[in-house]
C-alpha cells in the first residue's frame, strides 16, 4: 500500500484474509490483486509485469509462527513443507 501511495496510485481494499488461500481465491475470482512471493503460482493468477503499471515493491515478509515451547517433529516438518511451498526459509 505504501508503494501505491508513493506512486500516487488510487486503490481500495476490496478484501482481506489471514490466509494465502483466501487471498488467491479473491484474485482468481477477479476481485483483487495481491502481493505474493515470487515462487507462488496459482491457477488463474499471474505475476505483475512492468507493463501493468504497478509500482515495484522492496520486500514482502511472511511470518510462519510456532507456539512457544517444545516443537514436535511433526510440526517442524509441516512448517518446513509450508515454507517450501511459499518459497521462504525458516
Amino acid at each position: 500500500l505504501k508503494a501505491l501511495d508513493q506512486a500516487g496510485r488510487k486503490y481500495r481494499i476490496a478484501y482481506g484474509s489471514p490466509s494465502l488461500a483466501g487471498l488467491l481465491a479473491a484474485v482468481q475470482g477477479g476481485l483483487a490483486i495481491s502481493v505474493v512471493t515470487k515462487d507462488t503460482i496459482a491457477n488463474g493468477c499471474r505475476h505483475a509485469m512492468p507493463s501493468d503499471g504497478l509500482p515495484s515493491i522492496k520486500s514482502v515478509y511472511i511470518d510462519l509462527r510456532f507456539q512457544p515451547g517444545n516443537r514436535s517433529d511433526v510440526v517442524s516438518v509441516f512448517g518446513g513443507f509450508i515454507a517450501k511451498g511459499l518459497g521462504i526459509v525458516i
